[in-house]
């Protein structure tokens, strides 16, 4: 498949952040906005299939635990697989089948430390 190429003006310290990724990975900056590009992309058509099902990795803090569970549970789609205590911060996994963009925009809605991670998965997960 042939290249395209185009230009693409980003932030002085996004660009720097860039740079700094594409030295510790020993790849050009053209490299890493294809796998950055790629893994976006990916990630929207994931959340759109209905037919997969989408793991949820959330961070949040220990005292957020409670926040998190009450505004899921209107949404009555997320398995709560797991959730592991360390420290301050616990660590949801959340299989999710068919709700996905509802539970994300859920989640970024919290106010405080929640940051959820996408894992998309095969159907049946």
């Amino acid at each position: 498949m042939a290249n395209v190429r185009f230009g693409v003006a980003l932030p002085k310290e996004l660009a720097e952040r860039l740079d700094e990724v594409a030295e510790r990975l020993n790849v050009s900056r053209s490299k890493v906005i294809e796998m950055a590009t790629s893994a976006f992309i990916n990630y929207l058509e994931a959340l759109e299939d209905p037919n997969k099902a989408t793991i949820f990795v959330v961070i949040a803090p220990a005292s957020e635990l409670e926040k998190v569970v009450r505004a899921l549970e209107p949404l009555e789609a997320p398995a709560f697989a797991c959730v592991i205590m360390k420290s301050k911060y616990v660590i949801l996994l959340i299989n999710v089948n068919g709700q996905e963009v509802s539970v994300l925009e859920t989640l970024r809605k919290l106010k405080g430390a929640v940051y959820p991670i996408v894992y998309p998965g095969s159907n049946g997960v």
